[in-house]
C-alpha cells in the first residue's frame, strides 16, 4: 500500500472553541448563516444537520424544532462541503483545501487537515473514517479523531480537479468522480492502484452512492444526470435542467427510488429507476431559491440550502415543511448615551441586516437598552435600516449612527443612501444624506467627527476609503485626512476621547496621526514588523498603543508611543494576538484576542484574562458612563456586559427582530419581555447536546426581573438550583378539538390533552393544566393530574367568547402544563375559531368596598371609605356613559359599605343600620359574577343586580380600608373586612388573603378586571418574590398575569395609604376620581380619550405629587381651593405614598374609560 502523506499537514486540538465551560449548559443564540448556504448534510440518524455559507460559517442544527446547536470556528473562505461520521465528528471543507473535524456534541475541534488544493469529502458507511480527494490527484482515508492517514492513493495524470467522491461495496471501495467526465474506482485495502471505470463526455459535476452503496448517481454540466452500477456501467442518462443552462450543482438519493439535483437556483426530484422528473422545489420569495440539497437516508425528507442564508425542510413530495433560519440581526456597533452625570445611561446596539436577502424579517436599526431599568425600550424618531457604524460623542450625552437605507432612483431602480443620525437620550434625530460612509467615529470632548467613505474613482484594485472630518452640529464636512490620502483594505480609525487626535492605519501603511482641526498629519508610527491591525489613543490623546500582526517567526507585541512625535516608549511581549484595543484610563488598556478579554497593565506589562468569553469575535466595545462596566458586540449577535472591578461577565443582551430581548447571566438567570416562547435564544445541556431547550423552561427558578440592574448594581441574588439537577423532560400538550355548544352561539367546548413524556428513563410527571383564550386564563386543572394507561388526561372546557369587535374576529385558544419540577411544558398547538357576530349587551359592574365601620380592637375606625365608595360608583358611571361603550342601563354599581354618621371626637361610626364591607357578603358578590352560588345570603338589592360576566363585561374592584403587612408565617397580605370577631385567637376570620381573593377572582370571565387597593401596604397583595410569567403558581400575582387583571396598589408594602380631611378622601382614590376623571388631568391630549392603563398610570405619577404638595401645603385643587394637610409626613416619619401598578397583560387591547369633552 502506498501511503502518500507529506502533502498533508496534520493540526490537532485539543480545546472546545465553542464548548461547555466546566460542564455548564451553553446558552445558543441563533446566529445561522448571513449568506449562501453553500454546504449541507443530514447526520445518519436523521436528527442532526450541518451547513456551510460563503463567509466560512459551519453551523450544526436540531432538524426536527430547526433550532441551531452549534456555530463551528475555523474557516476564513467559503465552505464546499460539510457531512457527518456517525456520531463521532462532523468535518468540512472549504475552497483552500482546509478541512476541520469537531465532535458535535461539544464544538471541540478533533483535527485539522490542509489538503493540496480543493478537495472533496465522503464519510464511511460506519463513520470511523473520512476519505479525501484533493486538487492533485491524492485520495486518502484518514481517521478523523487523529488525523493519522489509514490509506492513500494517487490518481494518473494529467491532473483534474475532483468534482465528489463516494464509498461503495460496503466501504471498501472508493469512487472518485473528476472534471474530466471521469469515474475511478480505487479499492481502498490493497494495492491496486485506481481503475478508470467511465469517460463521461463532458463535465462531471457531482456524486452519490446509493443507501445499499451498488450504484452512484452523477450530475453533469449543463443539466444532465446518469445513473451507474458500481462498475461504472451506465444504466441511464436524462437531461434534468431542460434549459440545458445550469451544472448540476448537488446530487443526492431521497431513499431507494428517488433522487434530488441542484442547479443553483431549483432543487430538481427526479426517479432513479428512470431519470424521469417529478418536482421541482424552487423559489417562493426574494433570493430563497435552493443551491444545495440533500437528504434523510429514508428519503422521508428533503433539506435544501438556500441563497439567503436558510434551510428548507421539505418532504419528499416537494412540499415545505419548515424554515432553519438565522434567529438574531447582526451587531454592528455600540455606544452610550446619558442626559447627565446622574444618569445611568442607555446603551445603543446598532444591529443591521445581512447580504443576499437573508432570511429572517431583519430590520435592521438602533436598539436602545435603559441601563437603570434593565430592558429594553423605544425612543422615538425612526432607525429602522442597516446601521454600519456607531460611536457615542458630547461627553456621552449624544450619539452619531449611520443608518443604511433603501431608496428608488430616478431610473425606478432600488438604490442605497446612507443618513447620518444624531441620537440623545430621548429619540433619534436625522442629519444629512451622504451616498457611501462606511464608518463614523467623534471625539467625546470635541465637536470633531471623522468619517470614511468609499472612493468610487480610487485607483486601488482592493476597496479603499478617504477619511473627511465633519461637524456632527451641522452635518458640514470638512478638509480630507492628508488632502488625498486613501485607506487600502483593513482600516484603523480611532478618536481620543477628550482630544483633538485621531489614529488612521491600514494594510502596507504606518499608523498616522492626525490632528481634528486641521487635518494634518502631526506624527506617524511605523514599529511594527507587521502590519496594524489594532490601536488607540489615551483619554486625554497624549498616548497611544498598537498591535500588529506578527511576521513570520515574529513574536506578539503591543507598542506604547507618544502620539505627539511617533516615539516608542515600550514594548509588551504577549502570548496572544490582539484584534482590537481600548484605553480604560491612562495605564491600562483592554484587549481582546479571538474570543477572549485580557487588562493590560502599561506600567510594567501584566496581563490579566476576564473572565467569560466572548460569543462570537468582536464587532465594537464602548464603556459605561461611570466606566465601571464594558460592552462589547461580538459576531453572536449579542452584548457581552463585563464588570471592571472584578473582570467578570455579568450578562449577555440579546436582541431579536420580532421586539423580544433577553438579558441572560452566566448561571442561566434571564430576564426578557416574552415568557411564551423565545425564538432564536435556547440552551444545550452536555448531558444531552442535541436536544435544544427553550430558555423559557427553567422560568420559575431563574427568571430575574429587571436582572441587568441588579447584576450592575451588585445586588446579591438568591441561589439557584443547578439546571442539571431539573427534571427537564417536560410533557406534551394537545388542543384536541374547539366545537360549538348546542343552542349556545357564544360558547364552545374545548378539549385538551396532556401526556406524560419519558427521556433517558426519566418521567415528566404531570400536573396543573391550564387553558388560554387570547392569553386570559379560560380553564384550569390542578395539582398532580390523574393518567390513564397511556399516561395521558383529558378534560373538556366549556368557554364563552366574546363577541365579534373588528378589527378582533376570531378567538385563539392555547394550553399549557407542568411537570413534576414545576417545569412548564412547551405551548401547545394553537386553535382559532371565530367570534359570534351580533352586538352584544356589555355590562361594566362596579364593585366598590369601603370598610370603614371596623369591630376588632386591632383596627380603628375609618372616616372616609363610604364617600370613597360612593365616588368610585358615581364617577365611574358617569365615566363610563361618557366613554359611548356602556348605557348607563348596563352599569351595575354594587355598593359594599356602610351607612350612619361619623363621630369625629368619638373617631367611630354610629346610627348604622347597614354594614356590607364583610367577607361573606365580598364572596358572595363575586361568587355570583363567576357564576356560582355556595348560598351566602346578600340583600335582595345586590342579588337582583348579579348575573355570571361574560368576557364582553368591565369588571371594576375598588377596596377602601385597612390593610394588614404580610405576615411572617403565611407570607400573604390581608385585607380588613368589617366583621366581628368572635374569637381572639382567629383574626384570620376578619381577614381576605391574597390567595383567598385569587380563588374568588379565578373564575370571573370578564373581558377586564380592574382590582384598585386603597390601603396600607397595599403593594405586598402582588408578592414581593413573584415574577410574573406562566408559573403555575398559586397568589393573587399569578392570576393577575394567567387572566390580564390590573391590580393599583395604593402605597409600598412597607407604608401606609393616607386619607385626608382636607380633601374628603383616600389620596388614592382622590387623585384617580377627582383628579383623574372629574378634572380630566388624566388625558393625555386633545382628544379627551382616557383608556384604563392611561388613567392607572396617572394615579401612580401623580400621588407622589399631590402628596407632597399637601404637606407642604402648595397644593391646589381643581377648583383653584389651596390645601394644607399639616405635615403628617414630618409628624408620623413616614416616607412618600408611591401607588404601584401591577399590569401583566400580554394584550395590546385597552378598555375606554371616559371621553372629557
Amino acid at each position: 500500500m502506498k501511503i502518500v502523506a507529506f502533502f498533508l499537514q496534520i493540526i490537532l486540538f485539543g480545546y472546545a472553541s465553542f464548548g461547555f465551560a466546566e460542564g455548564l449548559p451553553r446558552l445558543v443564540v441563533q446566529t445561522g448563516h448571513g449568506g449562501d448556504v453553500t454546504a449541507l448534510a443530514i447526520s445518519p440518524d436523521s436528527r442532526l444537520a450541518i451547513s456551510g455559507d460563503r463567509n466560512g460559517g459551519v453551523v450544526l442544527w436540531h432538524l426536527a424544532t430547526g433550532r441551531q446547536l452549534l456555530a463551528f470556528a475555523g474557516h476564513k473562505i467559503m465552505v464546499k462541503q460539510a457531512l457527518f461520521l456517525s456520531g463521532r465528528a462532523a468535518c468540512s471543507t472549504d475552497f483552500n483545501g482546509n478541512v476541520r473535524c469537531w465532535n458535535p456534541a461539544d464544538g471541540a475541534m478533533l483535527s485539522e487537515f490542509t489538503l493540496d488544493g480543493e478537495g472533496v469529502l465522503a464519510a464511511s458507511p460506519d463513520g470511523t473514517t473520512l476519505a479525501v480527494a484533493s486538487t492533485f490527484g491524492l485520495a486518502r482515508v484518514i481517521d478523523p479523531l487523529t488525523g493519522k492517514v489509514v490509506s492513500a492513493t494517487e490518481l494518473p495524470s494529467p491532473v483534474y480537479q475532483p468534482t465528489g467522491i463516494a464509498f461503495i461495496n460496503n466501504g471498501k471501495s472508493l469512487v472518485i468522480s473528476r472534471a474530466d467526465g471521469t469515474l475511478w474506482r480505487w479499492e481502498t485495502e490493497g494495492d491496486k492502484p485506481p481503475l478508470c471505470i467511465h469517460q463521461g463526455t463532458g463535465r462531471a459535476t457531482a456524486l452519490a452512492a446509493s443507501p445499499d452503496r451498488q450504484s452512484l448517481l452523477v450530475g453533469w454540466e449543463g443539466g444532465r444526470a446518469s445513473l451507474h452500477a458500481a462498475d461504472g456501467t451506465v444504466i441511464w442518462q436524462q437531461q434534468l435542467d431542460p434549459e440545458k443552462v445550469n451544472d448540476i450543482a448537488g446530487i443526492s438519493w431521497l431513499g431507494k427510488h428517488l433522487g434530488a439535483a441542484s442547479n443553483g437556483y431549483q432543487a430538481i426530484l427526479f426517479s432513479t429507476d428512470r431519470g424521469s422528473s417529478r418536482a421541482t422545489l424552487s423559489s417562493t420569495g426574494f433570493n430563497d431559491y435552493p443551491q444545495v440539497v440533500t437528504a434523510t437516508r429514508d428519503g422521508a425528507l428533503l433539506l435544501t440550502g438556500d441563497h439567503d442564508g436558510a434551510l428548507t425542510v421539505w418532504s419528499a413530495g416537494g412540499e415545505r415543511r419548515n424554515r432553519l433560519t438565522a434567529a438574531a440581526e447582526p451587531i454592528s456597533g455600540v455606544a452610550v448615551v446619558r442626559r447627565d452625570a446622574e444618569d445611568k445611561g442607555r446603551l445603543l446596539v446598532g444591529t443591521t441586516t445581512q447580504e443576499q436577502g437573508f432570511a429572517i424579517p431583519a430590520r435592521g436599526g438602533i436598539r436602545v437598552w435603559d441601563l437603570a431599568g434593565g430592558s429594553e425600550i423605544q425612543l422615538s424618531g425612526k432607525s429602522i435600516g442597516t446601521v454600519k457604524s456607531l460611536t457615542s460623542r458630547t461627553g456621552g450625552r449624544e450619539a452619531l449612527a449611520i443608518l443604511t437605507r433603501s431608496r428608488e432612483t430616478l431610473t425606478g431602480m432600488l438604490g442605497h443612501e446612507d443618513i447620518l443620525l444624531r441620537i440623545n437620550p430621548e429619540g433619534v434625530e436625522s442629519g444629512g444624506s451622504k451616498t457611501a460612509i462606511s464608518a463614523v467615529r467623534c471625539s467625546t470632548g470635541a465637536d470633531r467627527c471623522l468619517s470614511a467613505e468609499y472612493v468610487d474613482n480610487s485607483p486601488a484594485i482592493v476597496a479603499a476609503s478617504a477619511i473627511t472630518i465633519f461637524a456632527p452640529d451641522t452635518f458640514s464636512t470638512g478638509p480630507r485626512l492628508g488632502d488625498k490620502y486613501v485607506l487600502m483594505g483593513q482600516t484603523i480609525m480611532t478618536v481620543a476621547e477628550g482630544g483633538s487626535r485621531a489614529l488612521t492605519g491600514a494594510i502596507g501603511l504606518p499608523i498616522r496621526v492626525w490632528s481634528l482641526n486641521t487635518g494634518a498629519e502631526t506624527a506617524r508610527y511605523d514599529g511594527h514588523a507587521g502590519y496594524p491591525v489594532a490601536a488607540a489613543l489615551s483619554p486625554d490623546g497624549k498616548r497611544a498603543v498598537s498591535f500588529g500582526r506578527k511576521p513570520l517567526g515574529g513574536e506578539n507585541t503591543l507598542h506604547l508611543w507618544v502620539a505627539a512625535t511617533g516615539a516608542l516608549t515600550r514594548k509588551y511581549p504577549l502570548p496572544f494576538e490582539i484584534d482590537s484595543l481600548m484605553f480604560l484610563d491612562m495605564d491600562r488598556v483592554v484587549a481582546v484576542s479571538g474570543h477572549d478579554i485580557y487588562e493590560i497593565d502599561l506600567t510594567g506589562g501584566a496581563y490579566i484574562n476576564f473572565n467569560g468569553v466572548l460569543g462570537g469575535s468582536a464587532r465594537d466595545m464602548v464603556l459605561s458612563p461611570d466606566r465601571r462596566h464594558l460592552f462589547i458586540a461580538d459576531s453572536g449577535n449579542s452584548v457581552g456586559v463585563w464588570s471592571l472591578a472584578s473582570r467578570i461577565l455579568l450578562a449577555r443582551l440579546i436582541s431579536l427582530p420580532d421586539g423580544t430581548w433577553a438579558v441572560v447571566a452566566p448561571d442561566g438567570r434571564f430576564d426578557t419581555n416574552n415568557l411564551e416562547e423565545i425564538k432564536g435564544l435556547h440552551w444545550v445541556m452536555p448531558d444531552d447536546p442535541f436536544t435544544p431547550i427553550p430558555i423559557e423552561l427553567f422560568m420559575r427558578d431563574y427568571y430575574e426581573p429587571r436582572l441587568l440592574a441588579k447584576l450592575m448594581n451588585n445586588t446579591k441574588l438568591p441561589p439557584v438550583k443547578p439546571m442539571l439537577d431539573t427534571n427537564r423532560v417536560q410533557p406534551q400538550v394537545v388542543i384536541d378539538k374547539v366545537e360549538p355548544v348546542a343552542g349556545q352561539p357564544t360558547q364552545v367546548k374545548v378539549t385538551v390533552t396532556a401526556k406524560q413524556m419519558e427521556r433517558n428513563l426519566i418521567k415528566s410527571g404531570l400536573r396543573d393544566l391550564r387553558l388560554f383564550r387570547d392569553s386570559q386564563l379560560a380553564g384550569y386543572a390542578d395539582y398532580d393530574l390523574p393518567l390513564d394507561s397511556d399516561g395521558k388526561f383529558s378534560r373538556t372546557f366549556t368557554v364563552t367568547l366574546p363577541h365579534m369587535q373588528e378589527p378582533r374576529k376570531e378567538a385563539s385558544f392555547t394550553a399549557h402544563a407542568f411537570n413534576n419540577g414545576q417545569i412548564k411544558s412547551q405551548t401547545s398547538n394553537k386553535v382559532s375559531v371565530d367570534l359570534p357576530k351580533g352586538t352584544p349587551l356589555r355590562k361594566a359592574y362596579i364593585i366598590a368596598i369601603g370598610a370603614a365601620d371596623y369591630n376588632v380592637p386591632i383596627f380603628k375606625a375609618l372616616e372616609f371609605p363610604p364617600a370613597d365608595a360612593a365616588a368610585y360608583i358615581d364617577t365611574l358611571s358617569r365615566s363610563l356613559v361618557a366613554s359611548g361603550t356602556y348605557s348607563k342601563e348596563n352599569i351595575i354599581p354594587v355598593p359594599l359599605t356602610n351607612n350612619g354618621t361619623w363621630n369625629e371626637k368619638k373617631g367611630k361610626w354610629e346610627n348604622n343600620t347597614y354594614n356590607l364591607a364583610k367577607r361573606d357578603i365580598i364572596k358572595g358578590v363575586l361568587e355570583r359574577l363567576a357564576g356560582k352560588n355556595s348560598g351566602i345570603k346578600l340583600p335582595d338589592n345586590i342579588t337582583s343586580k348579579l348575573q355570571p360576566v361574560t368576557p364582553n363585561d368591565l369588571v371594576i374592584i375598588a377596596f377602601s380600608g385597612h390593610g394588614y403587612p404580610p405576615v411572617a408565617k403565611s407570607g400573604d397580605f390581608l385585607l380588613a373586612t368589617t366583621d366581628e370577631l368572635p374569637d381572639i385567637n382567629r383574626p384570620a376570620d376578619t381577614y381576605i388573603n391574597t390567595d383567598t381573593l385569587s380563588s374568588w377572582l379565578r373564575d370571573i370571565a370578564a373581558g377586564s378586571i380592574t382590582l384598585i387597593i386603597d390601603a396600607c401596604h397595599s403593594a405586598g397583595a402582588v408578592d414581593n418574590d413573584y415574577k410574573p410569567g406562566p408559573m403555575g403558581s398559586s397568589g393573587l400575582g399569578q392570576l393577575a398575569y394567567d387572566k390580564g387583571i390590573r391590580i393599583l396598589a395604593g402605597t409600598q408594602v412597607d407604608n401606609f395609604a393616607n386619607e385626608y380631611p382636607q380633601i374628603g378622601h383616600g389620596l388614592l382614590t382622590y387623585t384617580l376620581l377627582e383628579e383623574g376623571l372629574n378634572a380630566g388631568k388624566a388625558k393625555k391630549d386633545d382628544s379627551g380619550l382616557i383608556a384604563m392603563k392611561q388613567w392607572l398610570d396617572y394615579g401612580v405619577s401623580e400621588v407622589p405629587r399631590i402628596y407632597g404638595a399637601l404637606e407642604s401645603g402648595n397644593y391646589r385643587t381643581p377648583k383653584g381651593a389651596i390645601v394644607r394637610a399639616g405635615n403628617l409626613l414630618k409628624k408620623l416619619n413616614i416616607t412618600t405614598q408611591r401607588p404601584a401598578l401591577f399590569d401583566f397583560r400580554r394584550t395590546q387591547s385597552d378598555e375606554l374609560l371616559s371621553v372629557i369633552k
